[in-house]
């Protein structure tokens, strides 16, 4: 069960912030005008059903767990933002049209010279005494933590659509090693959150945000690992395949 007063808190926000009168919003949800004022007052004992409150997201092109999961009122104008932004990759996520693509840690951090798509991971070469040969590394450089950043798990990244805008979601461990101490403190599953287009900008990382944020950076995560494309199909062989498919 949700909680009703967090839901309806939300719901009168973004309608003042997107300039939509409640009554309009009450009656495209098909429920009388002066529903939301009256479910509010603390001795109503009834909430919104999930059906009233599904349309209700849809008018506020938000997702239902917008509305229900998170408390945007504690959060600041740039994180309700980016909460919102993360609502809208979850739920094109949901509805089928983002396309997630994945690397996993062990292609990310392999000791080879391939190419990888993700654009914080580069490939570095240096010489090993040890080997006696030069050996090839890739390195995640993180904009923003500024110490040592590993990558630690599949990272994901998805196209925009009508853009050619990427949008990267990096699991990574945040390292730290005090100085004169031999012990290395670390921090893992952490989820950076990037949008290129084409110059790499951070958005966030849940190291840093709060609980709101996380929750919504993990739900996302979450739900790429489960909506990726596992096929990866060139042009060429598309075409052949289609031309063997529309063969009578």
């Amino acid at each position: 069960m949700y909680e009703k007063t967090r839901c309806l808190n939300n719901i009168y926000a973004l309608a003042k912030e997107q300039g939509i009168r409640i009554g309009d919003l009450e009656e495209s949800a098909g429920v009388s005008r002066g529903y939301l004022s009256r479910v509010a007052k603390p001795d109503y004992q009834g909430s919104p059903s999930i059906e009233m409150l599904d349309a209700v997201a849809h008018q506020l092109g938000v997702g239902i767990d917008y509305l229900v999961n998170f408390s945007a009122d504690a959060l600041s104008e740039s994180e309700q933002f980016v909460m919102r932004f993360l609502d809208k990759l979850a739920t094109q996520t949901e509805a089928g049209k983002l396309e997630w693509r994945y690397e996993t840690a062990a292609a990310l951090t392999a000791e080879d010279d391939a190419a990888v798509e993700n654009p914080l991971v580069s490939v570095t070469g240096k010489y090993s005494e040890e080997r006696k040969q030069r050996i090839n590394t890739h390195v995640y450089t993180s904009a923003i933590y500024e110490k040592r950043v590993t990558v630690s798990g599949t990272c994901y990244h998805a196209r925009l659509p009508k853009t050619n805008a990427e949008v990267y979601l990096n699991k990574v461990t945040y390292h730290n090693t005090p100085r004169n101490e031999k012990l290395e403190i670390h921090t893992e599953d952490i989820i950076e959150v990037y949008y290129a287009d084409p110059a790499v900008q951070p958005v966030c990382s849940t190291y840093y945000v709060p609980d709101e944020l996380k929750q919504a950076v993990n739900h996302l995560y979450r739900m790429a690992a489960s909506f990726p494309s596992r096929i990866a199909l060139s042009s060429s062989l598309r075409s052949a395949m289609s031309s063997f498919m529309n063969e009578n």
